[in-house]
């Protein structure tokens, strides 16, 4: 966050320059206040630690440090929940790998709780993985004794490429039962390059990018919640209410973080300003006054420049 300093001399020539470029803009624009301040986040972070909510906590100190980067106890804080989340996660992991052998369905609940707390711990993604596999392959192992009982030899080689088709999709189901929506999608995928119109495939796919797109809109990322829904075929549940939605929701926060950059510039942080309203672009790249707020700002910034 970049605020510009001056001097009362300085301060009056940038004065005229603000009423020059935005007289008649951003006069009769009412201020707003940040929606949520550091201090709130910091406090409700407590509060979700309080509760046992690692990753509920964890986000509430990323939002603080996104309003105020340089905020000290905001980043200490996160330092410290990042290495308890990491720990909690890891004694999870582990009391998965010793319920592995004895109890299967133990461990991928353990396993699944790891990733609860840390969505990016690979060795348990892999655990889990493999874990669904042995189930999918004994499975498998009993669904093709029967089929061999009953079929000619002639027709081993189509057998193989079906066993190979049920592979992808009987392990997409089990990551589908799991909540694992992202694996599932990838397995469904596979099994639909070879059978692209089998309508359980079909089936589990709408259902994994669905279910996939009501998990980010819960958590607020509207732009993946968005992405995951497009896949879905249309008139899928309710899943057109879900897109309008997520648009509506998408346009709000591009005002928030418009308004926010009114804010920073009328504080005179227009390096902050500026880059509120490129942020407003990322989500809405047609908003035609975050451009036109840029390049004034760039041109009274250069203009600042100039007379120093």
């Amino acid at each position: 966050m970049i605020a510009i300093r001056i001097s009362r001399p300085s301060g009056t020539r940038l004065l005229l320059l603000l009423a020059i470029l935005f007289a008649g803009g951003c006069a009769h624009t009412p201020v707003t206040t940040f929606p949520e301040l550091p201090e709130a986040s910091i406090k409700s972070s407590s509060e979700f630690e309080q509760k046992g909510n690692l990753t509920a906590a964890v986000e509430r100190l990323k939002i603080a440090l996104t309003i105020d980067p340089a905020n000290t106890r905001a980043q200490e804080e996160l330092k410290r929940l990042m290495l308890k989340r990491n720990i909690e996660a890891e004694k999870r992991y582990k009391a998965g790998l010793a319920l592995r052998e004895s109890d299967s369905d133990g461990a991928r609940k353990e396993f699944i709780a790891a990733l609860r707390i840390r969505s990016d711990y690979m060795e348990a993604v892999k655990a889990l993985k493999d874990l669904q596999l042995e189930s999918s392959e004994a499975t498998l192992q009993v669904r093709a004794r029967k089929e061999a009982a009953s079929r000619q030899q002639t027709k081993n080689q189509q057998q193989e490429e079906e066993s190979l088709d049920d592979t992808h999709l009987d392990t997409a189901i089990a990551f589908y039962d799991d909540g694992n929506y992202a694996s599932a999608i990838q397995e469904l995928q596979r099994a639909k390059l070879r059978t692209p119109n089998d309508p359980e495939v079909n089936k589990y796919l709408n259902l994994s990018w669905y279910n996939s797109g009501i998990a980010w809109f819960n958590k607020k990322d509207y732009h993946k919640a968005l992405d995951a829904f497009s896949m879905v075929k249309k008139k899928f549940e309710n899943v057109d209410d879900y897109i309008r939605k997520c648009r509506q929701s998408m346009k709000n926060v591009a005002e928030d973080l418009y308004k926010m950059g009114l804010k920073f510039f009328r504080e005179q942080k227009l390096q902050a300003a500026i880059e509120k309203w490129n942020a407003v672009l990322v989500i809405n790249p047609d908003h035609t006054k975050a451009k036109e707020y840029i390049e004034k700002t760039k041109k009274l910034l250069n203009a600042l420049q100039e007379q120093r």
